[in-house]
C-alpha cells in the first residue's frame, strides 16, 4: 500500500480487516435490498455514499461500496446492452464521447507546449492511459447509473428523494453522537475506529473542543457537514426545529469550515434567487455565486491561516 494512506489505517490489524470488508458487505446488502424493490436505486447510492468511512485501502482508498455497486450497475446495463435489451440512443453517444475529444484536445495541446501537464511518476505513458482507467472507473459507471435512473422513474419521486435525506442525516447524527460518547468516555482509538472514525480525527488538541471530528460514517469530517448543510434546511421545511437544532450541532463538531462556507453560499443564494422562477438563471446564478465565493475565501486563505493560528487555543 502507498505510504500515503498510511494515516487513514488503522494500527489494529483486525480492525483495518473489519473496515476494508464492509465496503462489500455494504454494497451487497444494499443491492440485495434494491433487487428485491425495498429501495430505489437513488437509497442504494445515497446510503452507499454515507458510509464511505470504510474503504478498501489495500487496493485505493476509492475503493467503497459506491463505487462497488456503481461497477455492477454498469455491469448490469453493459450486459443488457449486449443481449439487445438495451440501447443507447444516439444523442447519448456524444456525451460517451465527450472525455475521448477531452483526451484529444489534450494531447493536441502538449503537442504546442513542452510538457505543460505533470506525468506521474515522469512516465508519459501514465499520462496518455491514467484517463481511460478514470473513463472506466467513474464516467462510465455514472453514466450506468443515469440510465438506470431512467429506466427506473416512475418509482422514484423527489419527496422520497428527501425522507431518504432525513433519515441518513437521523442516523448519522446518532452514529456521531456515539462517535463522541466513545471517545470521550473510553478514549479508545480501536473501538472508534469501528465506528467509522479515522485516526487522523482523534488526534487531541488540534481536533475541535472534544478532541474529536465526527464523521458518522461519511468518508470525512467535511463530506459530513456538507450533507447535513443540504439536510438542515429540509428540516427546516418540513419544520422539525429539533432536529435542525441536533443536525447543526453535529455539523459544528465537524470542526469544517466547509460547512459554513454552504451555509454562507445558502443564505447569498436564497436572498438572489428566492424570488426568480426562472430555472436557468437559478443554475447559472447558483454556479457563479458559489465559484465566487470559493474564490474569495480560496484568496484569503493567508489571512484566515493567520487568524487560526492565532487563536487555536479558543474552543470556540
Amino acid at each position: 500500500m502507498e505510504t500515503g494512506y498510511s494515516i487513514l489505517q488503522s494500527s489494529n490489524f483486525f480492525v483495518e480487516c473489519f473496515r476494508e470488508l464492509m465496503p462489500l458487505v455494504v454494497a451487497a446488502t444494499l443491492l440485495y435490498l434494491y433487487y428485491k424493490k425495498k429501495i430505489t436505486i437513488i437509497d442504494a447510492l445515497l446510503y452507499a455514499f454515507a458510509t464511505e468511512a470504510y474503504t478498501m485501502l489495500y487496493i485505493g482508498p476509492t475503493f467503497t461500496a459506491t463505487l462497488f455497486v456503481s461497477v455492477f450497475i454498469l455491469v448490469e446495463q453493459a450486459h443488457l446492452l449486449v443481449t439487445g435489451r438495451q440501447q443507447i440512443k444516439r444523442e447519448y453517444l456524444f456525451i460517451l464521447l465527450l472525455p475521448f475529444l477531452s483526451q484529444i484536445a489534450v494531447m493536441l495541446l502538449t503537442q504546442l507546449y513542452k510538457d505543460p501537464f505533470y506525468y506521474p511518476n515522469g512516465s508519459n505513458a501514465a499520462f496518455y492511459t491514467r484517463p481511460l482507467y478514470f473513463y472506466l472507473k467513474t464516467y462510465l459507471p455514472l453514466f450506468a447509473i443515469g440510465a438506470k435512473i431512467v429506466q427506473d422513474k416512475d418509482a422514484l419521486s423527489f419527496e422520497s428523494f428527501l425522507s431518504t435525506m432525513k433519515r441518513i442525516a437521523r442516523i448519522s447524527c446518532f452514529i456521531a453522537l456515539v462517535q463522541i460518547a466513545v471517545q470521550v468516555i473510553f478514549r479508545n482509538a480501536e473501538l472508534s475506529e469501528l465506528l467509522g472514525l479515522q485516526h487522523r480525527y482523534l488526534i487531541a488538541g488540534i481536533n475541535g473542543p472534544l478532541d474529536v471530528r465526527v464523521q458518522a460514517l461519511f468518508s470525512e469530517p467535511k463530506t459530513f457537514s456538507a450533507f447535513l448543510s443540504l439536510a438542515i434546511p429540509i428540516f427546516m421545511r418540513d419544520r422539525n426545529y429539533r432536529m435542525t437544532f441536533f443536525a447543526f450541532v453535529m455539523a459544528v463538531l465537524t470542526s469544517s469550515q466547509t460547512f459554513w462556507v454552504n451555509i454562507l453560499a445558502a443564505s447569498l443564494l436564497f436572498t438572489a434567487f428566492g424570488k426568480i422562477s426562472a430555472v436557468r438563471i437559478k443554475i447559472v446564478g447558483t454556479l457563479g455565486i458559489i465559484v465566487g465565493l470559493f474564490m474569495a475565501i480560496a484568496s484569503s486563505k493567508e489571512l484566515l491561516l493567520k487568524h487560526y493560528m492565532s487563536n487555536r487555543n479558543d474552543p470556540v
